[in-house]
C-alpha cells in the first residue's frame, strides 16, 4: 500500500506542476467507504490534502479507480486555484467555477444536484481525458477498460438521473440550487 502512496503522490505532483500549482498530499482516509473514493480537505476554505479511501488503496482491481481519484480530486484543487484569484470578465468558465465554490452542494445535500455542478462535471470529465491519454500503455489491463467504462457510465448516468429527478430544465435548476445557498 505505501507503494501505491508513493506513486500517487508523484501523480499528484506531476499534475500540479502541469497546473501550476502547489501539489498537496495524498493521504488516507481510513473512514472512506468504496462510494466515497476521495476527497479534497479543506482547512479554514483552502485545501490541505487530497485524501483517498482506504478500500481503494486495499484492493489491487481499483488501482486505476485510485488513479482516476487522483485526477479528479486534484482537479478541484486546480479549479481552487483559478478562483482564489481575481477574475476578468471574459473567463466565463472561471465565473462559473467561482459561483459554484461559493455555493458548492454537498453530495449529502442532494446527491443529484452534487454530481451536476459545473466544479463536478469538469472534474469529472477531467479525470476520464487524463485517463484516456493512459489508454495506450495500459490498453491490454482488464482492470483499466473496467474503470473506463465505470467512469464513463457514472458521468451519462448522472445527466440521465437529473433528467429523471429534476426534469429537462435540470441545468437551470442545479444553478438555482447554487444560487440559493450562496445567498
Amino acid at each position: 500500500m505505501n507503494e501505491k502512496l508513493t506513486y500517487l503522490n508523484e501523480v499528484e505532483k506531476h499534475m500540479a506542476k502541469k497546473q501550476k500549482r502547489n501539489a498537496l498530499p495524498v493521504v488516507v482516509d481510513t473512514r472512506a467507504t468504496l462510494e466515497q473514493l476521495g476527497h479534497l480537505t479543506l482547512v479554514n476554505g483552502k485545501p490541505r490534502n487530497i485524501a483517498i479511501g482506504l478500500p481503494v488503496l486495499e484492493d489491487p482491481l481499483y488501482r486505476f479507480i485510485a488513479l482516476s481519484t487522483i485526477f479528479h480530486e486534484g482537479r478541484h484543487a486546480f479549479q481552487y486555484s483559478v478562483v482564489s484569484k481575481p477574475i476578468r470578465w471574459y473567463q466565463f468558465t472561471y465565473k462559473k467555477w467561482k459561483e459554484n465554490w461559493n455555493g458548492y452542494i454537498e453530495s449529502a445535500e442532494n446527491k443529484t444536484v452534487y454530481q451536476m455542478q459545473v466544479l463536478e462535471r469538469d472534474a469529472q470529465n477531467y479525470a476520464i481525458e487524463q485517463m484516456k491519454k493512459r489508454s495506450f500503455t495500459y490498453r491490454n489491463e482488464e482492470d483499466y477498460l473496467r474503470t473506463m467504462k465505470i467512469l464513463h457510465n457514472v458521468y451519462e448516468q448522472a445527466e440521465l438521473d437529473a433528467v429523471k429527478e429534476l426534469g429537462i430544465f435540470y441545468k437551470w435548476k442545479v444553478r438555482n440550487n447554487i444560487k440559493k445557498k450562496r445567498q
